[in-house]
């Protein structure tokens, strides 16, 4: 992995079951809820030969802290330290960890497969520049971000434009050493076969289609107390400025004038953005009409599903957004931003609504529309099974690895 934990994201929530408090007061924490952990957790269920392990970079670590979960996945943050570099005119922070490299280093003889994100940051390069005659997979969680798309945009930053130029062709010879790539939607595509001419596969994220499914919804209102005769819209996400989440709470401050609705919000972020979305949220929130959850269980979280009319996705930006997955999975009509691999399915199969992500007149007379009652078609069940049971998503990066090492299908 190539980002440290959002400590900051959990300020105001419990410490994780596995934790280590520091001698300053701070402490490290592993929650086991990284897609690598899900990923790792579920290619193990899959094959118990493989093994796995997610290697983290960790500001607040002084020393390498490891755990290992039920079923063998093993969790380790390694000491880091925060740098810079500079685009252009702007400085850019980013993280770098040696001990994480030399750990790589003394194990090489125990590592078939270095499986790693998509080298956006200095850290993943040097770690592909290190170990280049090594089997290495890189797996894109989310857009791709290449030197090649931003080219094209207009920028104050004249300086940043020579930088993209050279990070294209620093890219390119990178990549040269990955010997496979799996991306998580079929945006850009046509871009990524300039910096990269090897073989690839679309994989997307996974879930428990087996545990996300479709209940009683009466009874789902029922047990969360929730109105049994109004729309309820629901959307479970971190609270960050990429959701959107501010945009839209505008918009329903406004149709909420003319349409009876609850807009339930499932997630949590810092304290500072979700005091800002509640005090947007103010004329709302008196009438009732909206209802932040915070962090919730999964138990909980399948009622919510099930309990809603309509689930929601504002997105600036996404791969396969796994809330969007469990609503497929939970049978409920879906209303997104045209983000990520669960937009593409809906415009393939014609369901839903998919909506631009910018286009906020858009949004509000889709969204009026839906209130009135018209709903949008539901994702099928069957196909939202195919796509992301986790079952089918281990077993397509397992034979990524196999084909990595040779191996016939």
């Amino acid at each position: 992995m190539d980002h440290p934990p959002a400590y900051s994201e959990f300020s105001n929530q419990e410490k994780p079951p596995v934790h280590w408090v520091l001698p300053n007061g701070e402490w490290v924490g592993i929650w086991g809820e990284e897609w690598g952990d899900l990923m790792g957790a579920e290619i193990m269920k899959a094959d118990p030969e493989i093994e796995f392990e997610v290697w983290q970079p960790d500001l607040r670590a002084d020393k390498v802290y490891s755990h290992t979960f039920d079923g063998g996945l093993k969790h380790l943050h390694f000491p880091a330290q925060e740098k810079y570099f500079w685009y252009g005119l702007k400085r850019h922070n980013y993280i770098s960890s040696n001990q994480l490299i030399n750990l790589i280093k003394s194990n090489l003889s125990e590592i078939t497969i270095l499986h790693l994100p998509f080298p956006h940051f200095p850290l993943v390069k040097s770690v592909i520049n290190h170990f280049k005659n090594e089997k290495i997979v890189v797996t894109c969680l989310g857009d791709l971000h290449l030197p090649l798309n931003r080219l094209g945009k207009f920028s104050l930053n004249v300086l940043s434009k020579f930088y993209l130029f050279r990070e294209h062709f620093i890219l390119k010879k990178i990549l040269a050493h990955v010997n496979s790539f799996t991306l998580i939607n079929h945006k850009f595509l046509k871009d990524f076969s300039k910096v990269y001419p090897g073989p690839y596969s679309i994989v997307p994220m996974g879930i428990d289609t087996e545990y996300w499914t479709k209940k009683d919804k009466a009874a789902c209102r029922k047990a969360l107390n929730l109105p049994k005769d109004r729309i309820i819209l629901f959307s479970s996400s971190r609270l960050i400025q990429l959701k959107q989440v501010d945009k839209l709470i505008s918009i329903l401050n406004r149709i909420s004038l003319t349409h009876d609705f609850v807009y339930v919000v499932s997630g949590h972020g810092t304290r500072e953005y979700e005091q800002y979305l509640r005090t947007l949220a103010q004329p709302l929130i008196e009438k009732k009409q909206i209802l932040f959850t915070g962090y919730v269980s999964n138990e909980e979280l399948l009622d919510y599903y099930n309990a809603a009319d309509l689930f929601i996705l504002t997105s600036l930006t996404e791969g396969s957004p796994v809330g969007v997955q469990k609503a497929f999975a939970c049978g409920v009509p879906v209303i997104s931003t045209n983000v990520g691999y669960t937009a593409e399915l809906m415009q393939e199969h014609n369901v839903g609504i998919v909506l631009e992500k910018s286009d906020y007149e858009q949004w509000e007379k889709q969204l009026s529309l839906s209130f009135s009652g018209k709903f949008p078609l539901p994702f099928d069940r069957t196909m939202a099974e195919k796509e992301f049971s986790w079952p089918n998503v281990a077993n397509k990066f397992i034979q990524v690895f196999k084909n990595c090492q040779g191996e016939q299908p």
